[in-house]
């Protein structure tokens, strides 16, 4: 299992492509991947609009 920082799942939804996000979209639906309440929170906050 694998835990992914907020830092890589803000740069994934906003669409940056890094060696992180990379990894994080080939592992997406294959490889078990753990998020911790706190980066949850972080990821949640960082959205601009409600509907996103």
């Amino acid at each position: 299992m694998i835990m992914v920082d907020s830092s890589v799942w803000i740069d994934y939804f906003n669409g940056y492509e890094t060696p992180e996000t990379t990894k994080l979209d080939l592992w997406l639906g294959i490889q078990p991947i753990s998020i911790g309440d706190i980066i949850l929170t972080e990821v949640i906050q960082g959205f601009r609009n409600d509907s996103d």
